[in-house]
C-alpha cells in the first residue's frame, strides 16, 4: 500500500513505466517509499489559450505544468469535458477528478467554467487532459441597459432620457419643458 503523503512530500518511485496521452506513466506494482516531509513553493498557474491547446494535440511530446483552462463544461458519464472556446480541434478534459471535483462539476454542467490544475498529456488525439485542484464557474458581467443620450434642459441642468426622475437633495422635483414661441 501506498504510504500517506503530503504535498511537498520527497518520495521514490520505482516500477515499470510505459507512454500514455504522450507521456510516461507508472503501471500496476508500482512502489512507493517515504523519504522526508517537505513544502511546495506556490506556484501561478498558466492560463491555457485555445491555440496552445490546438499545439499540445498536434505535438510529438508535452510538458507537465500547472495551468487553467476555461471552456464550457460537459458531462457525459465519466467523462467532464470542457469545449474550448476557438480551439480548432483540441477539448479540454478533467482527468482522474476526485469526488470533490466531480460534485462541483455536476453543479456547473453546461455552464462556462475555469479549471485549475496540472495538464497531464493529451489523450484520444483531441483531448487535453488536466487533474483538476479546483474548478469554478466564470463569472458572467450582467450587461449594463443602454444609457439614453443626454439632452441638456435650463438652467445648465441635464435630463437623461423621456419620464427620467430628477432626485434633488432627496426630494423629487418635476421637471418640465416648454417650448418657446416665436
Amino acid at each position: 500500500s501506498a504510504p500517506t503523503v503530503n504535498a511537498g512530500d520527497k518520495v521514490s518511485v520505482a516500477g515499470k513505466t510505459s507512454s500514455y496521452g504522450k507521456l510516461m506513466q507508472f503501471g500496476n506494482g508500482t512502489e512507493v517509499a517515504f523519504k522526508e516531509a517537505g513544502t511546495v513553493a506556490t506556484v501561478t498557474p498558466e492560463a491555457l489559450t485555445a491555440e496552445q491547446c490546438d499545439a499540445y494535440v498536434a505535438a510529438d511530446s508535452v510538458v507537465i505544468k500547472y495551468v487553467t483552462l476555461t471552456g464550457t463544461l460537459s458531462i457525459s458519464g465519466n467523462y467532464y469535458n470542457i469545449a474550448i472556446e476557438g480551439a480548432s480541434q483540441a477539448k479540454g478534459s478533467i482527468a482522474y477528478p476526485t469526488d470533490a471535483i466531480k460534485e462541483q462539476a455536476t453543479a456547473l454542467n453546461g455552464k462556462e467554467i475555469t479549471v485549475e490544475g496540472y495538464f497531464i498529456g493529451v489523450s484520444g488525439t483531441v483531448y487535453v487532459n488536466i487533474m483538476a485542484t479546483s474548478i469554478k464557474a466564470v463569472e458572467v458581467e450582467p450587461e449594463q441597459p443602454e444609457q439614453p443620450e443626454e439632452s441638456k434642459g435650463g438652467c445648465g441642468s441635464s435630463i437623461v432620457g423621456i419620464g427620467a426622475a430628477v432626485t434633488l437633495l432627496g426630494a423629487a422635483a418635476i421637471v418640465t419643458m416648454k417650448k418657446k414661441e416665436d
